[in-house]
């Protein structure tokens, strides 16, 4: 009988043996596993710190863009103004020209009332 028992122990062994190594096999096939996904990992945290890179420079030529759209605003705005001041001055100057030559006018009138009155004496 011990030889029987003998017997069921090494075939439970055997079958233990057989299942270790089947073990083995799929955590050396899961260490693969591992080691491919670690490498897409990588890969992917790479892809990601480029595109952090991208977007900060991104970011970078935005503010360039957006400073110099301010600098051209208050320049199109100083423009403005300035433009502004020289048409009021030269309509206030034409206008006290259309007051003068109204004057003008006028008193030419007076003159030839004067001239056309002196004629008839």
């Amino acid at each position: 009988m011990n030889e029987e028992k003998l017997e069921q122990i090494l075939s439970k062994l055997t079958s233990i043996d057989g299942r270790m190594s089947s073990m083995e096999e799929k955590v050396t096939s899961m260490d693969g596993r591992m080691s491919s996904t670690e490498e897409k990992v990588t890969t992917i945290d790479e892809r990601m710190n480029g595109m952090n890179k991208n977007i900060e420079e991104l970011k970078t030529g935005q503010k360039v863009l957006t400073d110099g759209q301010r600098g051209l605003r208050k320049e199109i705005n100083t423009r403005f103004n300035e433009t502004k001041e020289r048409f009021d001055f030269v309509d206030r100057q034409l206008r006290l020209l259309d007051v003068d030559f109204s004057g003008i006018e006028e008193k030419m009138k007076h003159h030839d009332r004067d001239i056309h009155c002196l004629k008839n004496l």
